[in-house]
C-alpha cells in the first residue's frame, strides 16, 4: 500500500510540474510596404509609423513569462527600414549619416526606458526569395543608459498589412 501511495504521489509531482515548454518565448517576423519609422520626441520609445515609401521589417522576441513575478512581460522588437526597391541588402557595423536604411532596437515592458539605444555591434543581411517572402539574419548589440543588450535570429519574414485607421 505505502508503495502505491509513493507512486501516486511522484506521478502527481511528475505531471503538476510544469514544463519550459508550457511557457515558450515567442517570436514574430513580419514586413510592411509603404510605410516609414521615425522615433518620437521621447527617445527610448515604441518608433512611429507613416505611410511612406519603404519597406519595414520588423522582429519581436516575446520573452516568456514568470508566473511568480507581476508585470514582468517584456518584447524586444528589432526593426529595420530600407528602400522599397532593393532586393537584397548587407549591413555590418554602423549606419553612416547618409545611410538610406535605418535600424531601432526597442524594448517593451512595464517599466520606463528613457533613452533611445546606440548599436556597439551590428550585422544584418537580407534577401527577397518571393514576392511576399524575404531571409533576414541579423546580430546586434545595443548599448543602454542601465545594461547592454543582445539579440539575434535568422529566419523568414512574411509580408503583413497595418491599418492606418
Amino acid at each position: 500500500m505505502n508503495k502505491v501511495i509513493l507512486a501516486l504521489m511522484v506521478l502527481g509531482t511528475v505531471f503538476a510540474c510544469e514544463t519550459e515548454d508550457a511557457n515558450p518565448a515567442k517570436k514574430r517576423r513580419a514586413f510592411f510596404e509603404n510605410a516609414e519609422l521615425r522615433l518620437s520626441d521621447n527617445a527610448g520609445v515604441y518608433p512611429i509609423w507613416t505611410r511612406g515609401e519603404k519597406t519595414i521589417f520588423q522582429f519581436a522576441y516575446v520573452h516568456p513569462d514568470d508566473p511568480l513575478i507581476a508585470d514582468d512581460e517584456l518584447t524586444e522588437h528589432f526593426w529595420l527600414e530600407i528602400p522599397a526597391n532593393l532586393e537584397e541588402f548587407s549591413v555590418e557595423g554602423t549606419l553612416s549619416a547618409e545611410s538610406d536604411i535605418e535600424v531601432y532596437y526597442t524594448r517593451s515592458c512595464f517599466c520606463y526606458i528613457p533613452e533611445a539605444f546606440e548599436f556597439s555591434r551590428l550585422r544584418v543581411n537580407g534577401r527577397k526569395t518571393a514576392q511576399n517572402k524575404w531571409l533576414v539574419s541579423f546580430e546586434m548589440t545595443a548599448e543602454g543608459e542601465f545594461d547592454t543588450y543582445k539579440l539575434s535570429d535568422s529566419g523568414t519574414y512574411r509580408i503583413d498589412t497595418f491599418n492606418w485607421e
